[in-house]
């Protein structure tokens, strides 16, 4: 199993979450989705990999982070 660890910037708080391209293809390995469950609120959802322009995060992952409780700046997520 592979665990994707990301320190929160201001921008992934107000803007959506964006990726590099290598990281969906050497970490995700190209999947344009996948399932997440919270650690502390135990929330499932599908977060998406959107990358018609540049790769962000989309689908359930703001649920997942309001589940999770509030994020701020320099959380890990």
């Amino acid at each position: 199993m592979k665990i994707y660890i990301r320190k929160i910037l201001n921008h992934d708080i107000t803007h959506e979450i964006n990726l590099k391209t290598n990281i969906v293809n050497d970490f995700f390995d190209g999947a344009s989705s996948f399932i997440v469950i919270g650690k502390k609120s135990n929330y499932k959802g599908t977060v998406t990999i959107n990358a018609i322009t540049d790769p962000r995060f989309g689908g359930d992952i703001r649920n997942i982070i309001k589940e999770e409780g509030d994020v701020v700046e320099n959380d890990i997520i």
